[in-house]
């Protein structure tokens, strides 16, 4: 297997370095020394080497195993002398040719090429110093010869760049060595059974990549045919913890104890118990000690400590020179620990550390009750997973029992020990009935949101698992859970986590045909009045969804109907039509709400401070090009939109103090997020129409990641106050979904900023029909916000216009552009209010729109349609008129 050699070594970087073929050998002008960690390779690259220069003509190599000149110096009592070895060794293999003498052939060597070839320096121990000054001595008596030394990165007196030598690094392999060594091995297994070679080999191939753990340790050559072994008797992702035992068990038992039989010198500092299990023992409880003290801080991670650290954690019976002796030996032959260049010492891997961890807990932990308190202590702690993981698998390995009654404990846990246990079952522990009702109860808790901790159990759990039976059985479950909800936030939640274990290019159809409406919006534009109907909640992010002039402009339209039929929509498509009228008098609640002197106080002091984030924040990340009007346009139309939901507790002694908080870091965090997405989206888009692309592409991502990410960590608290005000049942399915999805769908709103300030949103329709009602527009809502300012430049536009456009003009935009700048006309409000009545008198898109957006209209889960009048004199509620005045702007300016 060819290796890669280059200066420095980074296990990142995977391409780096060269082969280093016998002919480069020959021909050296320096001498070479090549580093290595333990087990990657270096005696077996050298000792093919040699056998390739015993092929080569002209070329005479020397091959020396330093624990055999170990060996041999020991014995000798006289001088340590290398020429003598040099020559007794090529006599014995009888490769000087006729009676010549070693050292007569160095001193003339005519057209033969000597090699020499050390493998091993890090076994000489105390006579390393001795063997180098050797070494140095004879090499300048005979500059002649190629030399070739290989060494862990550790030894006294190894060679280095000041004697003159070059150093590489043996390199980690890629994944095409893996592969590479794979077939190489399978081809010995099987013999001449290519189908069965091939089979073996694509499977250890998807079960390592399928294990980030294991995948790291393939990279070095004796950890990989490990695995390679372990392999034909086990799968590595679902028993990595017998492969990391294994491991551990020859790096610090057999293989010592092998090195130390074939006659390979410890150095004098270095120490180890004789019992290879009390040396296993206290390296795990070494690294218990390490780990518990270094992940205190949150983070997961190989840890790196100084040597009196971790004495610590070592016996206290042992003496000092016994520990530092220890340590020594574990960052030496065992090759356990790493002694870094600054003097600080750290695991090899971080899934040894992590599995000792584990193994140590598994031999000291004991009865049910302290099984269950680590897993609670440690499952709010997501850089623990890992460890718990394996300490699981210990435990069920060892009797599945003992883990049994934890199972059941966490299952009640749906925040968090539910996905612990999720990991658990993703590792193949327990038996199918445990995994069946662990599919059931997820499947429930992803109904009702998106729990705490699901990330960490599917990131960590079943994306890296490999495909089985297991995974069947949890997709099926997710799936018809998915398919048979009335929610369309539980039913994008089960559709991101099915994504998760089980990528596919499908979508998720649900049953009930008002969400198969909305699952077909969210892949392309609609294409039906019904298809607008149900994707109007997703102006919840993207204000102009789908994208078109007609839908942009119609967001301007004043009133509390638009609002209105925006919340019966989703009322309807998370609840459904019968628990929504249930909820009739909450709905009554939510669209009673009136400005007041309370709300309107609490809005003025949000907004104060509201608008300094919002202007420090947004020009920062995303919006310096924009006009300086934008900020506090912007957060007047947002703050009126949040108020008719945190106001309404103000009556239940909701602190007026962190409403407030809450606004700002919402803002703040809103503004991170649409910077990046933003961003994101642009860059993917650029050569393409901006506005509706990312209308496009945002609404189907947005929505899931308010619902995920920005609303959990506020569910507790958002759900009780609201849902108490309202009188929901915050523990119904589907009520925390409605309630939190309208608190953060702030693209309702805003619209009038966007087309008075936001120059590249305007500038991307400038191709579109509409394009010259997009310029009016922007005048109107600059005059809009100006309440009783000066009209020129509106009333200019306008003129411009009319003149421009004859008498093809829909007569529509211009009336709402003044009913915008509120110089509307009575013949306006007569042309707008019967549009909103009668919306089937314009045709496409824009009767399509004004039904939907204006006139309101709504489509049940079942998919009928319903007149929003209709639904909500159902609810009791009185329907709002279908034109308003525009509303006072509010007076916050600082």
């Amino acid at each position: 297997m060819p290796l890669r050699f280059g200066e420095g070594y980074d296990p990142n970087k995977l391409e780096k370095g060269d082969h280093i073929n016998p002919d480069a050998i020959i021909t050296l002008s320096a001498p070479l020394a090549i580093r290595g960690i333990a087990g990657c390779g270096k005696s077996t690259w050298i000792r093919w080497t040699f056998r390739q220069l015993l092929n080569r003509e002209q070329v005479l190599p020397v091959f020396v195993e330093l624990r055999a000149l170990a060996r041999h110096w020991q014995s000798d009592n006289k001088a340590h002398n290398l020429s003598n070895y040099l020559e007794k060794w090529l006599e014995e293999f009888e490769l000087l040719p006729g009676k010549e003498s070693f050292s007569r052939l160095l001193a003339h060597p005519g057209t033969l090429t000597p090699v020499l070839l050390v493998d091993g320096w890090d076994e000489l121990g105390d006579l390393g110093n001795d063997f180098r000054a050797k070494l140095l001595g004879f090499l300048k008596g005979h500059p002649q010869m190629r030399v070739v030394v290989t060494s862990r990165p550790y030894g006294e007196g190894r060679p280095s760049h000041a004697d003159g030598y070059k150093v590489l690094d043996v390199q980690p392999f890629n994944d095409g060595e893996i592969q590479q060594l794979a077939d190489k091995f399978f081809h010995h297994v099987h013999g001449e059974d290519r189908r069965e070679q091939e089979k073996s080999s694509k499977d250890f191939m998807e079960r390592l990549l399928a294990t980030p753990e294991a995948h790291a340790l393939s990279r070095t050559a004796l950890l990989l045919t490990m695995m390679l072994l372990i392999s034909r008797h086990s799968p590595l992702p679902d028993r990595r913890h017998k492969l990391y035992h294994t491991t551990l068990e020859n790096l610090l038992t057999a293989l010592p104890d092998r090195r130390e039989k074939d006659g390979a010198r410890g150095e004098s500092h270095r120490w180890r118990p004789d019992s290879g299990e009390e040396r296993f023992r206290v390296t795990a409880a070494l690294a218990d000690g390490m780990q518990t003290t270094g992940y205190k801080k949150g983070n997961r991670g190989s840890l790196v400590q100084s040597w009196d650290e971790l004495a610590r954690f070592l016996p206290d019976n042992w003496s000092p020179t016994q520990k530092d002796g220890f340590l020594s030996w574990l960052s030496g032959p065992a090759g356990v620990l790493v002694d870094r260049s600054d003097g600080k010492l750290s695991f090899v891997h971080l899934s040894f550390q992590e599995f000792l961890t584990a193994w140590h807990w598994q031999a000291t932990i004991e009865g049910v009750q302290e099984r269950l308190k680590l897993c609670r202590e440690k499952m709010d702690e997501p850089h623990w997973w890992e460890t718990v993981r394996l300490w699981a698998a210990l435990v069920a390995g060892q009797n599945p029992a003992k883990l049994r009654p934890i199972f059941e404990k966490l299952l009640l846990e749906r925040e968090s020990g539910l996905w612990l246990a999720g990991a658990f079952m993703a590792d193949d522990l327990l038996e199918q009935d445990d995994f069946e009702k662990w599919c059931e109860e997820s499947g429930k808790a992803l109904q009702f949101n998106w729990p705490f901790r699901i990330d960490e159990c599917l990131d960590s759990g079943w994306c890296p698992c490999r495909p089985d039976g297991r995974r069947k059985l949890l997709t099926d479950q997710w799936h018809r859970q998915a398919v048979e909800t009335v929610n369309w936030v539980a039913w994008q939640r089960l559709s991101h986590a099915l994504d998760l274990v089980k990528p596919s290019e499908e979508p998720i159809i649900p049953n009930y045909p008002g969400l198969r409406l909305l699952a077909d919006v969210l892949q392309r534009e609609p294409e039906s009045a019904a298809e607008v109907t149900v994707g109007r909640i997703l102006s919840g992010e993207p204000s102009h969804w789908p994208g078109w002039v007609e839908s942009l402009l119609l967001q301007v339209w004043p009133g509390r109907r638009r609002h209105a039929g925006f919340i019966s929509q989703n009322l309807l498509l998370t609840l459904g039509h019968t628990v929504a009228t249930e909820n009739a008098a909450s709905l009554r609640k939510i669209l009673s709400y009136q400005e007041n002197d309370l709300s309107y106080s609490w809005m003025q002091d949000v907004m104060r401070d509201w608008e300094q984030d919002w202007e420090q924040d947004w020009e920062q990340d995303w919006a310096s090009d924009w006009e300086q009007d934008w900020v506090p346009d912007w957060a007047q139309d947002m703050t009126r939109y949040l108020a008719q939901y945190l106001a309404l507790n103000m009556e239940r002694d909701w602190p007026r103090d962190w409403a407030r908080d809450w606004a700002l870091n919402m803002v703040i965090d809103w503004v991170e997020y649409m910077a990046l997405n933003m961003a994101l989206n642009m860059a993917r888009n650029m050569a393409l129409n901006m506005a509706r692309n990312m209308a496009q592409s945002m609404n189907r991502y947005m929505v899931l990641d308010w619902e995920r990410y920005a609303v959990r960590d506020m569910a507790q608290i958002m759900a009780r106050n609201m849902a108490i005000y309202l009188e929901m049942d915050s523990q119904q399915p589907g009520v925390t979904d409605f309630l939190l999805s309208e608190i953060t769908s702030l693209g309702r709103t805003g619209t009038r900023a966007l087309l008075a300030h936001h120059k590249k949103l305007a500038e991307a329709y400038r191709d579109d029909p509409l394009w010259p009602e997009i310029k009016l527009f922007q005048h109107a809502c600059r005059l809009s916000f100006k309440q009783g300012g000066d009209a020129s430049e509106f009333l200019a536009a306008l003129e411009n216009y009319q003149n421009e456009g004859g008498d093809h003009r829909d007569p529509l935009w211009p009336a709402l552009a003044r009913h915008v700048a509120r110089l509307s006309t009575p013949e306006d409000k007569a042309l707008l209010e019967d549009l909103a009545r009668h919306p089937e008198k314009r045709d496409g898109r824009l009767g399509w729109c004004l039904q939907a957006f204006i006139r309101g209209d709504l489509i049940t889960v079942e998919g009928d349609w319903l007149l929003l009048d209709d639904f909500l004199k159902q609810m009791g509620v009185k329907p709002p008129p279908y034109l308003e005045e525009m509303p006072d702007e509010l007076d916050f300016r600082i």
